[in-house]
């Protein structure tokens, strides 16, 4: 991607960053992978899909993919690195420098263009979400959908920076870290008559929590937000549980990303525009049917109650870079 001039960089206007990030789509598992690996399993579907299990295509594919290996500059995660842990040798100034707040923080030492920037949500059939910049909480529920064996809520928040030459070089590594504080619940309260006589369901339902650190680039040419180069985004999977249709009750949890738990590591060049979100993903699978046979009868209201809430408070964002080129 080509950088910035001045005269671009001018007509780049927050109206459009945050056009560009509500277009955004939730981010994928392939963002999670290098360049090679994409492509190399891209290649291994369409070869799977013709049932070439055995193929040498596979055996050759495979090989591929041992030896292929992701550049050395593109790290994920790492050992703790927290500001006051890692950074001692530099000033409380340089290290307030990397601190980015909620809008609503009033912390008179982090200006406007270190505040949370943006925040987005998207939802299912039956699910719900909100997300705040101005106190960085998210919040997502996800309930079971009969007509679907799997569905995810997202919520997240989001940071915006830019390079220059002066202060990343040529070419930085970036250090994204947020502190994250998420509690879990689930709750089921089902008709057990209508479960066992009239659904005869069969089968288990598992609530899946997950918080994904994504990175992106403002692409100039199209106004639009595209993925880093990969890998361009990290998950932390925090709460799975798993329950026989017919349980009753509820269960919770609650748990910290914090001090460089959750790290991402990128690569940035100089005159670029860069988003890095914090999102809750919240998803709901089953393997539900009807034992007797034929489809599930539409439940009414009180028959099926199955579903999780997943929130999280993001009171602050890091980020750090080290020069590697100038």
């Amino acid at each position: 991607m080509s950088r910035l001039n001045r005269s671009e960089d001018r007509r780049i206007s927050e109206p459009m960053l945050r056009k560009a990030l509500a277009r955004l789509k939730p981010p994928t598992d392939t963002m999670l992978l290098d360049q090679n690996m994409v492509n190399v399993s891209r290649k291994l579907d369409a070869v799977l899909k013709r049932g070439g299990t055995k193929s040498r295509q596979v055996q050759r594919l495979l090989d591929e993919f041992t030896s292929s290996s992701t550049p050395i500059m593109h790290t994920r995660g790492g050992a703790p690195t927290s500001p006051f842990i890692s950074k001692d040798h530099h000033s409380i100034f340089e290290i307030l420098q990397g601190l980015y707040l909620p809008t609503d923080e009033p912390a008179f030492y982090v200006p406007a263009e270190r505040r949370y920037f943006d925040n987005q949500i998207a939802t299912g059939a039956v699910g719900s979400a909100s997300a705040y910049k101005n106190n960085g909480k998210l919040t997502t529920i996800q309930m079971v959908d009969l007509n679907a064996n799997q569905e995810s809520t997202w919520a997240g928040v989001y940071i915006m920076f830019k390079t220059d030459l002066a202060h990343y070089g040529q070419v930085s590594r970036i250090t994204f870290e947020p502190n994250i504080d998420w509690r879990f619940r689930d709750f089921m309260d089902s008709n057990a008559v209508w479960l066992d006589r009239v659904a005869h369901l069969d089968g288990t339902v598992q609530f899946t929590a997950r918080i994904w650190l994504t990175g992106y680039e403002f692409n100039v040419a199209t106004n639009k937000f595209d993925p880093i180069l990969p890998p361009s985004a990290v998950k932390f999977q925090v709460w799975q549980s798993t329950y026989y249709v017919t349980a009753l009750g509820e269960t919770g949890m609650s748990g910290s990303l914090r001090n460089g738990a959750a790290t991402f590591k990128f690569i940035a060049s100089p005159a670029r525009t860069y988003a890095l979100g914090v999102l809750l993903q919240l998803t709901a699978s089953h393997n539900l049917h009807n034992a007797a046979g034929g489809s599930i009868p539409k439940p009414q209201s009180g028959d099926f109650t199955q579903y999780a809430l997943f929130k999280a408070d993001v009171p602050e964002m890091w980020l750090s870079h080290e020069v590697l080129a100038k």
